[in-house]
């Protein structure tokens, strides 16, 4: 009775693991599925995918040279956007506790190499993180996109390199993200329509 008791517990408890592994791919596949469909419509953009060409293609911008002091100029040349893309990455890993990764973006230097660079707008672009897919306000994209004024992003910023350049660090979770960048999710979230009806054609 004892041993068939603990067979139940140990079935019940492989298959909740079971079913949140489950929830956590078809996730995955979501945001997967999302990238193809947007590289199939963009056969430009699977050539290398960056956040200048996502952002351009999406806004019908042009995209400056490499030694600009910018990354894109809207339709009609009136602002200068700077791109920063960030894929996820690992910045707290719960060692033994067998707890889920803290994953983050990081955008480098967004003032630029001697932190000179000026501009109108950052844009960041980073890949979901497929556990808040239902936190970010862009559903459709599989990135999440911020739109800052160049005046407001040092606040942003934390320093790197022992002060050398700065970078913004933001945790892809809305809910817990306490860093010099969560406002980014609360003031500068934006869609990828959004970007399209403030800068596009």
């Amino acid at each position: 009775m004892v041993v068939g008791s603990m067979r139940e517990k140990d079935l019940a408890g492989e298959n909740a693991r079971l079913v949140a592994e489950n929830e956590a791919l078809i996730a995955e596949v979501k945001i997967l599925q999302g990238k193809l469909a947007l590289l199939t419509a963009h056969n430009s953009l699977a050539q290398g995918m960056r956040g200048e060409w996502l952002v351009s293609e999406s806004i019908n911008g042009t995209i400056t040279t490499h030694n600009a002091g910018h990354d894109i100029l809207t339709a009609g040349g009136l602002l200068k956007l700077e791109i920063k893309y960030s894929a996820l990455n690992v910045a707290v890993r719960r060692l033994g506790s067998g707890g889920s990764p803290t994953l983050r973006w990081a955008w480098s230097k967004p003032m630029g190499e001697s932190s000179k660079k000026t501009y109108d707008r950052l844009i960041l672009v980073g890949d979901k993180d497929p556990r808040f897919l239902d936190q970010y306000q862009d559903k459709a994209s599989p990135y999440v996109f911020f739109d800052v004024p160049f005046d407001e992003i040092v606040p942003l910023t934390v320093q790197t390199n022992g002060g050398k350049y700065r970078s913004i660090q933001l945790t892809t979770n809305p809910r817990t993200a306490k860093s010099s960048a969560s406002s980014l999710f609360t003031k500068y979230q934006v869609s990828i329509d959004e970007l399209n009806a403030r800068y596009g054609l």
